[in-house]
């Protein structure tokens, strides 16, 4: 016999919430999809997850004065943008306190410095990837028609990573974004290509990977998955023909069981090699694999900040750790002495040495090497005991390690760049045997979004 959902009555919902989804004012841990802070609703029980209970509304008892109308046909399911029916300022407000918790055991609430907000709230990003389904994610409506087409390409269904959303516009990517993606799909369907299905790792078309500049250069990656597949070159040629904008086309053979293009062979099919960002008088190149800030905008306020916060004098020795393509190695080489950038991946190593060229900056050295592993007394050595050290991890933030090596080499201040605050917190507490917090500068990098970018000034402890 099914067991019977259990449905939490006149819930009140909080400003917690749990990976975007905001928790119900109840004993046990409850994110109530599409629901925001100030609605009372009847939340019923949908998945019972170890962490934290899944909860969709049943009925609605208050509507919060936060909410507003959804701007996307496909909010509620698509899973980008879970923050579409909370108004702007208010989506603001609920990342300030975030940090402002965050950080309450470790400093004073007057250090941090009000939210950097997004003028540009739509078709913001530079970068998008879409997944191909054979089996997309289908309305009620649907489930009842015998439809023609049962695949598509767009975003995942919140949780669902075996579903996506056939998304017929999307608000995150300007230009011809969304007729490209279009165009694809409906040239698959044409001619019956089989789309991926995740669950056995076949089919014919896999992903797309969109990248733009601010000059609207866009470059287009088409990733199939399987070896034999020429019959992509006539839709590449199509791509070409059809959109101006487009400069830069790939494709790419992807057998793995994970959509990360780590390892995998990326082909140039037409058009450059790379296209090009600025940043103030920066050129950036940007290939298919490069990491770049996928809000050039914002991205551009981030480092002025980290400009503010240091404070160079122009004699300054600076490491810029996970320096991916040397941009905020580049961005603030002319205000120091010599930076040194390190980062893991070689590929985002020659990039950054290609940009520092194209730039005709001669003081940035790069080298390829894990952080953890090449942060020590011997690099000091060789590089120069740096006076400022600017760090922006992955999401996982630094190793133990790294944090120790850190105060071992005892600069003067450390910058602090993260996109995930929890494990900034984790960080800064070891740090905090030698380091004080000065100032905290939050960042709206992600309109619509739950997700934080957050920089921390350290100040070596006298």
């Amino acid at each position: 016999m099914k067991r019977k959902s259990k449905v939490y009555e006149e819930a009140v919902i909080q400003q917690k919430h749990h990976k975007g989804k905001f928790l119900a004012d109840v004993k046990q841990k409850v994110a109530v999809r599409n629901a925001v802070p100030g609605d009372v609703v009847d939340a019923r029980i949908v998945s019972r997850r170890k962490k934290c209970r899944q909860a969709v509304i049943d009925k609605v008892h208050v509507l919060s004065s936060v909410r507003v109308s959804p701007f996307c046909e496909h909010f509620g399911v698509c899973g980008g943008c879970r923050w579409q029916n909370i108004g702007y300022e208010n989506q603001l407000r609920y990342k300030q306190d975030e940090i402002g918790l965050l950080f309450t055991e470790l400093t004073s609430s007057q250090k941090i410095q009000p939210i950097i907000s997004c003028e540009q709230t739509q078709y913001f990003r530079n970068k998008v990837n879409f997944s191909f389904s054979h089996a997309r994610w289908l309305t009620e409506d649907e489930l009842d028609c015998d439809l023609q087409h049962k695949n598509g390409v767009g975003f995942h269904v919140s949780g669902r990573y075996d579903k996506v959303v056939d998304l017929q516009k999307c608000y995150l990517q300007t230009g011809p974004s969304n007729d490209i993606r279009l165009l694809i799909r409906d040239y698959a369907r044409e001619k019956n290509w089989s789309f991926y299905n995740i669950h056995k790792n076949e089919g014919f078309i896999r992903s797309l990977v969109i990248r733009n500049t601010s000059n609207n250069e866009f470059m287009v990656i088409v990733v199939v998955a399987e070896k034999d597949c020429e019959e992509i070159f006539p839709l590449l040629q199509l791509i070409q023909e059809k959109f101006s904008d487009v400069t830069s086309i790939f494709y790419a053979v992807n057998l793995t069981g994970n959509d990360s293009l780590d390892g995998v062979d990326i082909i140039h099919f037409w058009g450059q090699h790379y296209i090009t960002e600025y940043l103030n008088s920066l050129q950036f190149a940007i290939g298919p694999r490069s990491f770049f800030q996928t809000n050039t905008q914002q991205c551009l306020r981030l480092y002025e900040k980290i400009l503010d916060f240091a404070n160079f004098t122009g004699q300054e020795v600076v490491y810029d750790l996970y320096t991916g393509v040397g941009s905020i190695a580049l961005f603030i080489a002319k205000y120091v002495q010599k930076v040194v950038g390190i980062d893991y991946v070689e590929d985002a190593i020659d990039d950054a040495r290609k940009n520092a060229t194209l730039n005709d900056i001669k003081n940035a050295q790069f080298v390829a090497g894990n952080v953890q592993e090449m942060l020590n007394s011997d690099f000091v050595e060789e590089h120069g005991s740096p006076e400022i050290v600017i760090v922006d991890p992955a999401r996982e933030g630094m190793r133990k390690k790294t944090c120790r090596e850190l105060i071992d080499i005892a600069p003067q201040k450390i910058i602090y760049v993260s996109c995930n605050p929890k494990t900034q917190v984790e960080d800064l507490e070891l740090l905090a045997e030698k380091y004080a917090i000065e100032q905290i500068q939050p960042v709206d990098m992600f309109p619509h979004t739950h997700h934080i970018e957050n920089i921390v000034l350290l100040v070596k402890v006298k």
